[in-house]
């Protein structure tokens, strides 16, 4: 079938690309960050009502996010911005979730983890808690608002896709990127992947 563009719409600012997307649990998509035609990285935020067709301002980050960064939605609704590169080239020691029913930020505890720090992956497990990836796994649960350190550690190397919530595929590197393994969590188990 061919797509049809139902309606065009501005954004209505200066920002033109590293900005962070999510989806909300209501369809609305929430927008952050990202920088203009200046270079300015910016700490901005905004939702995408899908049912109006429209953008509204929300509340302005603390933290100024210019790229590398990613985000999730939690299991409660609320979104968790990982952050990646500042422009004040500092390493922050917790992060931002973002509560779309308040527009209010609260910020996770400390990380002990100074590894953590852009271009990040991540899944959502069976338990609702968040596995990342980067520079080692660690664990994120929104009830405690706290991060564990995964033992053992899970593997995790270059194109990571989550298969479900006890999976995912690992891509390795070759010409074509048909090669890996999938590992299954639970069972702490890698199975090969081959290029036919």
């Amino acid at each position: 079938k061919q797509l049809k563009i139902i309606k065009s719409i501005q954004l209505n600012d200066e920002i033109i690309e590293g900005y962070g997307a999510v989806s909300l649990k209501n369809g609305d998509v929430y927008i952050y960050g990202g920088y203009n035609n200046y270079g300015q990285a910016a700490n901005t935020a905004k939702i995408f009502d899908a049912k109006k067709y429209d953008f509204r301002k929300e509340k302005d980050m603390e933290y100024i996010l210019a790229f590398i960064h990613s985000s999730v939605l939690l299991e409660n609704g609320n979104v968790l911005i990982l952050h990646g590169f500042h422009t004040d080239g500092q390493i922050k020691r917790n992060y931002q979730v973002y509560n779309p029913q308040k527009d209010e930020y609260y910020y996770t505890k400390n990380i002990p983890y100074s590894t953590l720090r852009g271009e990040y992956r991540n899944m959502i497990l069976d338990s609702g808690k968040i596995l990342l990836f980067k520079g080692g796994s660690y664990i994120y649960d929104y009830k405690t608002n706290a991060f564990e350190k995964t033992e053992p550690q899970m593997p995790m190397e270059y194109f990571f896709i989550p298969l479900d919530k006890n999976s995912y595929l690992n891509l390795l590197p070759s010409d074509d990127y048909t090669s890996g393994y999938v590992y299954y969590i639970k069972e702490d188990k890698k199975i090969p992947v081959k290029n036919n």
